[in-house]
């Protein structure tokens, strides 16, 4: 498991999920018109999913999410791109929220929240 082998650990928020349900998909909708649209979605990949982001996908990123000691698939595709959780490279010792980042179509990266919490709030 990619993350065991490296010595980093879950957020706990994801580790509680993720010992709840091995990953998840939720979605949600507004009425318009007569029909509900699809207007949200949130996707987890499970443990066995939670795989390493190849370098040749990290060509274009920024400055920060290249210097990551660590960037996993959060969620692999949900049709508008991808999400990814960005360990930063510290000190031993010195524990930093990973970042959540996003990976349109276009293969531009976007920094969607400072810690996996903020993300799922």
């Amino acid at each position: 498991f990619i993350l065991k082998r490296n010595g980093v650990p879950l957020p706990s928020e994801l580790r509680v999920m993720l010992q709840v349900c091995n990953g998840v998909t939720v979605r949600w909708g507004a009425p318009l018109g007569k029909r509900i649209r699809d207007v949200g979605a949130l996707s987890l990949n499970g443990l066995d999913r939670l795989v390493k982001v190849p370098p040749a996908m990290l060509h274009a990123a920024p400055e920060e999410l290249l210097h990551a000691g660590l960037v996993i698939w959060l969620c692999s595709s949900s049709g508008y791109g991808q999400t990814a959780l960005a360990f930063a490279d510290s000190k031993p010792g010195v524990a930093k929220e990973p970042q959540v980042w996003f990976q349109d179509l276009g293969h531009q990266w976007h920094l969607l929240a400072h810690s996996f919490l903020d993300y799922l709030r």
